[in-house]
């Protein structure tokens, strides 16, 4: 075929697979582009080896970015993964220069602010997006598989780049979606959909956030899916420890008790039974 890199392998049913069938639009297009780049610089320079791939990163590097040329590089893992050639399977780069700055975390009492913020303005998506993300640690790029039947169920099995992850829906967040869907006429397939019934963009749920930080005060960098999951995770984060300090009471206390019970006597109870 026309799209084939390995030959008998075509870009279109690779994509067309099971291994693809969780990916998002984005997603899909993203890699789409990126296997069409490695099947431009194949037809030019020769069939798929180790050398002619090392050969591809390094001409990708003088073009791109470190982020983009790692998404070129993960598309074609995918690619070869499903074509049985692991030998042609490629490392991801390191930037050469300063890495990124991390992302910002969203306090407790910004995300609250926020979250009223979005009530006062009734802008319910932009309310539940945000709390889904801060509750649930779910990855951008697996919104569109947050349906109506997972939210109904409670919970799911999502795909995120070929690894399975367990999504759990608080029982809250549940109640409101449900509330959500009822009012917007959605009863399968994603929640979260344009008036034309197709997932939202990356860029929607960005600005959202971002208008709605800058509404409500709150820094507008912090206006994005990963600063709320930083959220989630230093909370759960704060739960363990809690959890652990909690566990070492409970057991110093059973051991106490036992101590009283059956313990050994101390040294000057001792001396006085022997002199006695």
């Amino acid at each position: 075929m026309d799209d084939e890199i390995l030959k008998g392998y075509s870009i279109s049913e690779f994509l067309q697979s099971e291994k693809c069938a969780g990916w998002n639009p984005d997603t899909r297009r993203y890699y789409t582009n990126c296997l069409q780049d490695l099947l431009a610089f194949t037809r030019q320079h020769g069939e798929p080896t180790e050398q002619l791939l090392t050969d591809w990163v390094n001409h990708l590097k003088q073009t791109y970015g470190c982020k983009t040329v790692n998404v070129h590089i993960a598309a074609a893992n995918q690619y070869f993964r499903w074509c049985g050639r692991l030998d042609l399977l490629r490392e991801h780069i390191k930037s050469e220069t300063t890495t990124d700055p991390p992302t910002p975390t969203v306090t407790r009492a910004e995300y609250l602010k926020l979250l009223r913020a979005a009530r006062a303005l009734g802008k319910q998506r932009t309310y539940l997006l945000i709390k889904l993300f801060a509750t649930t640690d779910l990855p951008l790029q697996c919104l569109d598989q947050v349906t109506a039947e997972v939210v109904k169920a409670g919970q799911g099995t999502l795909n995120y780049h070929g690894v399975t992850i367990d999504f759990r829906c608080p029982p809250p967040l549940q109640r409101e979606l449900l509330n959500y869907m009822a009012r917007n006429g959605v009863y399968r397939g994603p929640v979260f959909v344009t008036r034309n019934n197709r997932p939202i963009s990356r860029i929607a749920v960005f600005r959202s956030m971002q208008e709605l930080c800058s509404a409500a005060g709150v820094p507008e960098e912090k206006g994005n899916p990963r600063s709320f999951r930083n959220l989630y995770k230093t909370t759960q984060q704060e739960l363990d420890d809690r959890l652990a300090v909690l566990k070492n009471q409970m057991y110093d206390q059973m051991i106490e008790m036992e101590q009283a019970a059956i313990g050994w006597p101390a040294q000057d109870e001792t001396a006085a039974g022997r002199s006695a």
